[in-house]
């Protein structure tokens, strides 16, 4: 059983948001708290909320579900396809990453993951992005270690098949676990 679950959500307009929850802990437990996560902040966005308010509203959601700790990391990015404009969110997450033509930017904010206080807001980024830029969320497995194989392997990365780059880097960081 894996902790973590990622989603893709079509909000109104022209907005798109990726996440990755990681469950703290490992087996089922943590299965459970990343697929509640993931679950609620998908019906939460593409009911109309943002980012921002549906993590907030899945703290509390994980708060109220039981006495035990139900804890999750949140990794989100909302991007405006109109605009390039990218809204990050963090609560307990590892570290993001954009290649924009050479340059490799880190998204690194620290913050609480939901489930642990009652009142906590997400940390948060806005960056604007260009065209051919790529944005890449990473689970804390990924970046446990050097993260500079990340910067080289976006920067040698030369097609845009999305989903062949996640499988690469996936299965590197497979490699060097």
């Amino acid at each position: 059983l894996c902790g973590d679950s990622v989603s893709f959500v079509s909000g109104t307009g022209p907005i798109k948001t990726a996440f990755i929850s990681d469950g703290m802990g490992t087996g089922a437990r943590a299965a459970i708290d990343s697929t509640m996560t993931s679950s609620i902040l998908e019906r939460l966005l593409e009911g109309g909320f943002s980012a921002h308010g549906a993590i907030k509203a899945v703290n509390s959601a994980m708060i109220m579900k039981s006495t035990d700790a139900s804890i999750a990391t949140v990794d989100a990015v909302s991007i405006n396809l109109y605009s390039g404009t990218a809204d990050f969110y963090k609560a307990g997450a590892a570290v993001s990453f954009i290649r924009s033509a050479d340059e490799i930017f880190i998204i690194r904010q620290e913050s609480l993951p939901v489930g642990i206080i009652r009142n906590i807001s997400p940390a948060h980024t806005t960056v604007s992005l260009s065209p051919g830029d790529i944005v890449l969320l990473v689970s804390d497995g990924v970046t446990a270690e050097d993260c500079g194989w990340i910067n080289d392997e976006l920067l040698s990365w030369s097609t845009n098949n999305m989903q062949d780059l996640a499988c690469h880097i996936a299965s590197l960081a497979k490699l060097r676990s």
